[in-house]
């Protein structure tokens, strides 16, 4: 069991995904299918106790069907939240025992599936939010300061890469670079390990309850 599921954790280089996979499920339309990556048997060179393997499975996979509606292609790697989706173990593939996982049943797929690897990087998906907390500022007497407009339970931070959704969107002014208030509440963003995204963390801009994350850019 993963010790917190606010913790993505980034894979290595993914590996062959055999053809056959592609034909083995047609998506309905919402829904998305992804050969999840295999347990990280090695990191820094040491190999991993099976116990540490699992803690740090990779949440990634390959896009093996994707279903009308959904804005990505079989193919494609994405980053997806622990413990979502619907889990079909040991589908043998390759020689091997593999497992597959479905999204867009019990939840929309743009609440599980996070980030899609293009153009060289991990980009976020729907209206998730690539963002850095800023560090806390302090007077010259030491004391901390915030901005005027920080609440208990918001952040300031800079807004790093943007989902489409929102770069679409006619009420939202988001765009890399600004200053923002985000949730800074226990479970509100999502940080990285095992990876170059180390540093940033990854917000929705509403939460599943419809909720607004990131406030009015800071001035």
């Amino acid at each position: 069991m993963r010790d917190s599921e606010n913790f993505i954790e980034l894979p290595g280089e993914a590996g062959k995904v055999p053809e056959e996979a592609f034909d083995l499920f047609t998506a309905l339309p919402g829904r998305l299918v992804i050969l999840v990556d295999p347990v990280r048997e090695r990191h820094a060179g040491l190999i991993l106790p099976d116990e540490v393997a699992a803690k740090t499975r990779p949440d990634a996979g390959t896009v093996i069907a994707v279903g009308p509606g959904v804005p990505l292609a079989p193919g494609e790697r994405i980053l997806v939240r622990p413990y979502h989706g619907a889990w079909i173990e040991d589908v043998p593939l390759g020689g091997e025992q593999r497992q597959v996982r479905l999204y867009g049943v019990t939840r929309p797929w743009h609440e599980s599936a996070l980030m899609v690897w293009r153009a060289e990087e991990w980009q976020p998906l729907a209206d998730w939010v690539l963002i850095r907390r800023e560090p806390n500022e302090t007077t010259s007497s030491g004391i901390w300061q915030a901005h005027p407009e920080s609440k208990p339970g918001r952040h300031d931070a800079t807004v790093i890469r943007i989902g489409p959704g929102l770069r679409r969107s006619k009420t939202s002014s988001l765009a890399p670079g600004q200053h923002v208030l985000a949730e800074n509440g226990p479970n509100a963003g999502l940080k990285f390990r095992f990876g170059e995204l180390g540093d940033l963390e990854l917000l929705k801009m509403h939460d599943e309850d419809g909720h607004l994350q990131i406030w009015s850019v800071v001035e």
